[in-house]
């Protein structure tokens, strides 16, 4: 069936009443093929009777001849009129138009006076998309506040959408423009409804907008994108305005092109987007532009959570009937105040029950862990260095160049999430490094193994600065065991000209950086792997994976560690605020992880947008769901040539720091190389957390998760029993060059004390 096309009078498309008079039908209904013939003349005349004569109530003594009389009247005006409806096989005898309307508007008064329902009959609307453009067109038809609809959609009724489109199971496979449309017929014979059953594009926009007269309004209730863009561009130009209900959280969007002709499309919301460029967009490159146009950030926390399911454990975002029929009332009765011109304004409006009608809010649940300790008073420590070191150590005379050039080579060194968890303190010719112990909390930092390891890394990078400058660095391992809980290591400076100066470690220590882009899978030079062994300590060992299967398995359990730290309060917390969202975020903070160093598209960037909140996250963790968190880890560390990780027999803080210098000499070579190097090893400092505090976890399917992961990870490591932690990272040949991130200025990292 075409666009408005009568259909045959028996098909099951057909969708309009036939009016007969009396006598016509008289002449026809043998060939109607009637199950039902209902005469409810006697029934509406004597409702007509008491509206009209509203004092007369059924208690006056004349009440039943006059109102008898009435009818008797009516009924010998022959002004009555047949309805046929061929889709149920029914013909009902009704008054004529006049008192028909009369009758079923008798209720809106004096909600709507006589002169505004007269107003209304004169306005037509449109509607694309017919959920709940289905219940905003029964809406207004009932209330009888236009009396011609256009419908348009291409779709057909499933089973799946009963759960909020009005309609029993016997309509399954129908047009929803059919269903529509027999129900407004039902409602109001005399109400004009012309159906579009293929939808709009680009042919049939202007029909639908002007044929048999301008629309009076405009409901965009479709889920093509383009059509969206399309049809509002086009009702910018004929100044037609345009109504919008998102059913979540009662979003309705009002943008009156009638009064504003110039106004952006979607209150601007829609960007750049125009018909033309929309046109080449795949549907991948249209998500950031919806998320936009719906503002992602603002929808309900179950919406969000839902859209992180979609083509994971469902296959398209949810609806329910409670949302589609408030939208309905709420987008009905815009129209009609708009038809009115008793509402003028653009914009998007909320009604959200959740929050208006709701229990008093309760204290938040409290992560075991989250309480954050406070960053020592550096100037304290400072004085209590002096006074427990006494005279100062003058051994090399550093010069401010060279004290400039040494701090800044370790504060390049790499730490999770670029926390840079430290404080170097300078006092003579010793340097004095520190935990910052509120920059080192984290939920993934365990016993601050990560800390340790980011030290370690730092006092590599301080080795190969000195040696640079013809010094030697002697290093004692406190660990705490000193005058301060914090200090980890002390460093004696002293010249040394026989120091051989190896300035292509320097070079590479400086071209040293994370790089988190998808990789090359071609195989790693041997020689590298063979050179690795050799910057082992004692208790440490080297586990390779080269293979495409073994690499494709370790990525899954990559996916599996951000699956739950984005599901865990506290590790949440810790992912966001190590986030920075553009370049300027990070340049500002000086840590974090920029996002734009992931490689990641617009659309991923979108997602970003969603997981920040984690009201949103959290009903993923309650349902036990969020496979599709795994998706972007798991991608990247595919794109791999190998996986290597370097563990410890020990996990005290000196070996961990011992590991920190190894996988800092291992990541220099891969500089060396030109291998592209990115930790990947959440998911160890996880496994390790379970198996020291499983309370801290957030629910039971995630400890499961973890106790199935460390069986992997033994296996596909072939780890030995003496194992106690590991780190682990992707290697891969690049051509691109990554880019770095940003350091905290010097003075909040490193304290020079003078005499």
């Amino acid at each position: 069936m075409k666009q408005n096309e009568e259909p045959e009078l028996f098909s099951d498309e057909n969708w309009k009443p036939l009016i007969f008079a009396n006598e016509e039908f008289e002449s026809k209904k043998n060939r109607l093929n009637l199950i039902e013939i209902r005469d409810l003349r006697l029934s509406l005349y004597k409702e007509l009777f008491k509206l009209s004569f509203p004092e007369i109530t059924s208690k006056h003594k004349d009440f039943l001849s006059k109102s008898d009389a009435f009818i008797h009247e009516k009924i010998s005006e022959e002004s009555a009129v047949w309805v046929y409806y061929p889709w149920k096989k029914v013909a009902c005898c009704i008054p004529g138009k006049e008192d028909f309307v009369k009758i079923r508007t008798s209720r809106n008064q004096y909600k709507l006076t006589p002169e505004e329902q007269a107003a209304l009959s004169q306005k037509k609307v449109g509607i694309i998309g017919l959920s709940v453009g289905q219940t905003i067109a029964v809406t207004m038809a009932m209330e009888r506040s236009a009396t011609e609809f256009r419908l348009a959609d291409f779709d057909e009724l499933e089973l799946s959408n009963i759960n909020r489109l009005r309609s029993g199971i016997h309509n399954i496979g129908l047009k929803k423009v059919v269903i529509a449309a027999r129900e407004i017929a039902e409602i109001d014979p005399f109400i004009v409804v012309k159906i579009f059953p293929a939808g709009i594009t680009r042919k049939n926009l202007d029909q639908f907008l002007l044929d048999g007269g301008k629309l009076d309004l405009l409901v965009d209730e479709c889920d093509g994108l383009d059509i969206k863009i399309l049809a509002r561009h086009r009702a910018r130009e004929l100044k037609i305005p345009v109504l919008m209900d998102t059913s979540d959280r009662g979003m309705l969007d009002v943008e009156r092109f009638d009064l504003e002709p110039e106004r952006p499309i979607l209150h601007g919301l829609a960007g750049d987007l125009n018909p033309d460029r929309i046109a080449h967009l795949t549907n991948e490159e249209k998500i950031p532009y919806i998320l936009d146009m719906v503002d992602a950030e603002n929808m309900s926390t179950r919406l969000k959570a839902s859209m992180l399911e979609v083509q994971q454990t469902i296959n398209t975002w949810p609806q329910l009937a409670s949302s589609v029929f408030l939208g309905g009332a709420l987008g009905a009765d815009t129209a009609r105040r708009i038809f009115l011109n008793q509402f003028t304004q653009s914009g998007r409006y909320y009604v959200d029950f959740e929050q208006l009608i709701a229990d008093k809010k309760q204290d938040s649940f409290q992560q075991p862990g989250t309480d954050i300790p406070a960053s020592d008073d550096w100037n304290v420590v400072a004085a209590t260095l002096k006074k427990s070191v006494g005279q100062p150590i003058k051994s090399a005379n550093l010069s401010d160049a060279e004290i400039d050039f040494l701090v800044r080579s370790v504060v390049i060194a790499p730490s999770g999430g670029n926390v840079q968890p430290w404080h170097w303190m300078l006092y003579g010719d010793e340097f004095f490094l520190f935990i910052d112990r509120e920059r080192a909390h984290s939920f993934l930092d365990i016993d601050h193994l990560g800390t340790f390891i980011a030290h370690g890394a730092a006092l590599q990078n301080f080795r190969i600065a000195a040696k640079a400058l013809g010094l030697e660095a002697e290093v004692s391992y406190i660990c705490g065991q000193s005058f301060h809980s914090d200090l980890l290591a002390r460093i004696t400076v002293k010249r040394n000209a026989n120091e051989p100066v190896r300035l292509s470690d320097l070079e590479n220590l400086f071209e040293r950086h994370t790089n988190r882009l998808k990789g090359s899978v071609e195989p790693i030079d041997q020689k590298f792997f063979e050179e690795s062994f050799h910057c082992l300590s004692d208790l440490q060992q080297i586990s390779v994976l080269q293979t495409r299967e073994h690499i494709c398995e370790y990525s899954r359990l990559t996916g599996v560690a951000d699956r739950i730290r984005l599901t865990v309060p506290w590790a949440h917390s810790d992912f966001m605020k190590e986030t920075r969202w553009n370049d300027a975020h990070a340049r500002s903070t000086g840590d974090g992880i920029d996002i734009e160093t992931l490689e990641l598209t617009r659309s991923d960037v979108a997602a970003f947008r969603i997981l920040k909140d984690w009201n949103t996250l959290k009903w993923i963790a309650d349902w036990g769901l969020g496979s599709g968190l795994e998706k972007l880890s798991r991608e990247t560390t595919e794109r791999s040539g190998a996986i290597m990780m370097v563990y410890s027999a020990q996990t005290d803080p000196e070996n961990m720091v011992r590991l920190g210098e190894t996988i800092e000499k291992i990541w220099i070579l891969a500089a060396k190389y030109r291998i592209g190097f990115q930790p990947v090893s959440p998911i160890t400092f996880l496994i390790y957390r379970n198996e020291h505090y499983p309370e801290t976890f957030y629910k039971e399917w995630q400890r499961l998760l973890l106790h199935n992961a460390r069986k992997s990870l033994f296996d596909l490591f072939q780890l030995p029993d003496y194992y106690r932690f590991g780190f682990v990272f992707r290697l891969f040949k690049s051509d691109k060059v990554a880019k770095k991130s940003y350091r905290l200025p010097l003075h909040q990292v490193f304290t020079h004390l003078k005499k």
